[in-house]
């Protein structure tokens, strides 16, 4: 799908990013003329995942959740100091 991308990262860049590939795959799913039996969800955590899902499960899908690792010294060094 043509989702914004982050040209540089950032919390809020990456989670609009998030949003946006979770928003157009979600409507992707929606639009499709064959409804699918199982979507492969493998999207960033949280936004797009949640959406990805939920598209899934309005048109009767079932959704397999990549599981990412998500360790809180990841999302750490993003964050504004304190």
């Amino acid at each position: 799908v043509g989702s914004w991308t982050a040209p540089r990262g950032g919390l809020l860049a990456r989670a609009f990013e998030s949003w946006s590939f979770g928003r157009l795959a979600a409507a992707w799913i929606r639009s499709m003329p064959d409804r699918p039996d199982v979507v492969y969800v493998n999207a960033w955590p949280i936004l797009a995942q949640r959406l990805t899902v939920n598209a899934a499960r309005s048109v009767g899908a079932r959704a397999v959740l990549h599981v990412q690792d998500a360790y809180p010294e990841a999302l750490l060094p993003k964050l504004p100091a304190l």
